[in-house]
């Protein structure tokens, strides 16, 4: 079966096969999917990335979206989706550096929620590495 990977501040589109966002820690994995139409679009947002270099988590997030918006449109796929979110662990925990997961799961919810998209499925928080899978032709989504 075809795997479409999408890495960290990386995003994908897959028509078929599983569409897998591995190893998600303090960062956060999305997946948009249009049951209908058999298109979905992953993203791996993280925490950590520079804002004087102009690609901070934020400017990542707006942007994929934005693209990924205009993809779905381009494709006449109504942003009728299912949304899914895991990570945004706190891996460090004691550091004072373990509230940038969930902070950055709050500014995902905030931008999607800004494009009326409520989130269906969610595992966030904790403290473990996790792996969002969306097998495309079935709509099943695994949290592993």
């Amino acid at each position: 079966m075809n795997r479409t990977a999408v890495g960290p501040m990386k995003w994908a589109l897959a028509t078929e096969g599983i569409l897998e966002i591995p190893r998600i820690a303090t960062g956060v994995g999305v997946i948009l999917y249009s049951p209908g139409h058999h298109l979905a679009a992953g993203l791996h947002v993280l925490a950590r990335r520079s804002p004087s270099r102009g690609d901070g988590a934020g400017s990542f997030l707006e942007a994929t979206l934005t693209d990924v918006w205009r993809e779905f449109g381009r494709r006449g796929v109504p942003l009728e989706l299912s949304v899914a979110l895991a990570g945004g662990g706190s891996l460090l925990a004691g550091t004072g550096l373990d509230e940038a997961g969930g902070k950055l799961v709050q500014q995902v919810r905030q931008a999607l929620a800004a494009r009326q998209l409520g989130v269906k499925l969610e595992n966030v928080g904790g403290s473990r590495l996790r792996t969002l899978e969306l097998d495309v032709a079935e709509g099943r989504i695994r949290v592993s």
